[in-house]
């Protein structure tokens, strides 16, 4: 039995260079928004993928990946249950995961 949503978030890793550009581009992907647009999802559907993909990962503790959620959550709310790429890019860049943090990073180095 395959899970959609993990088989489509490994093939986002494939084509990230990192978590980060992973998740973007799960969210151009998956968005409604038109092209060029915000690129927004559902944050359950960010929540389900980050984490699968967190863990997968193996370098990402639980507390991080909560108080990373929990972070998102003002901005979130504001955006009806929304996210977007910006949303996170930033609070990622800021945020004090673990250097060498995704072990995607070797999937297809310099691509963004």
């Amino acid at each position: 039995e395959i899970t959609w949503m993990e088989f489509f978030a490994l093939g986002c890793s494939a084509l990230g260079a990192n978590l980060q550009s992973s998740l973007k581009f799960a969210c151009e992907i998956l968005t409604n928004d038109e092209e060029g647009g915000a690129a927004r999802i559902p944050f359950d559907t960010f929540v389900q993928i980050y984490t699968y993909l967190a863990h997968l990962d193996g370098v990402v503790s639980q507390s991080h990946i909560q108080t990373f959620f929990k972070s998102l959550q003002p901005q979130v709310e504001l955006q009806h249950g929304m996210i977007k790429p910006l949303d996170f890019i930033h609070r990622q860049a800021m945020d004090s995961a673990p250097s060498g943090s995704s072990g995607f990073s070797t999937t297809n180095p310099g691509a963004e």
